[in-house]
């Protein structure tokens, strides 16, 4: 199912947004195609991409603060 390009950029960016998996596939020809997963799911409309809060301050039990300000997990890319 073809998604706008906005569309995919706003669920990576969801607050919410947990876990991504991504992968891309090349047909015999020269069309490739890509599929994502983001769980839990997001972009609901009338919904907001961001929490308000300082950064950090509601990241999950095990996770840190990044140099970058976002909730991150030991040992993660």
């Amino acid at each position: 199912m073809y998604r706008e390009p906005k569309s995919m950029l706003f669920q990576m960016a969801w607050a919410k947004t947990k876990t991504l998996g991504c992968a891309v596939s090349q047909n015999c020809g020269s069309m490739w195609y890509a599929a994502c997963h983001y769980y839990p799911g997001g972009n609901v409309v009338d919904d907001v991409v961001y929490m308000k809060g300082y950064p950090c301050t509601g990241c999950p039990i095990g996770y840190f603060c990044t140099t970058g300000l976002l909730c991150g997990a030991a040992g993660e890319i």
